[in-house]
């Protein structure tokens, strides 16, 4: 194989002249809309294992989180509390 000398090869701008042109899609760009949350605190406490066994079945059962399960209960009590 015969070897080419620099001035032989063809440059890099002429390769890319000689590519088809291609069109690049416009992209829309649009801006992320974040939800203020509320603010969150831990709770951090034991209970009966029964009681923890229940909860988790019944997240995993209903497609939700033991969090969600937790909030839900809290909140139905306080409902409850002060009628």
């Amino acid at each position: 194989m015969a070897k080419t000398t620099k001035t032989e090869r063809p440059k890099m701008g002429d390769l890319i002249k000689q590519l088809p042109e291609q069109s690049t899609p416009i992209q829309e760009v649009r801006p992320v809309v974040v939800k203020a949350a509320e603010a969150e605190v831990k709770l951090n406490f034991f209970v009966p294992a029964e009681l923890a066994k229940k909860i988790k079945v019944y997240a995993a059962e209903n497609g939700t989180t033991i969090k969600d399960v937790s909030i839900a209960a809290y909140e139905q009590y306080f409902t409850q509390m002060n009628k």
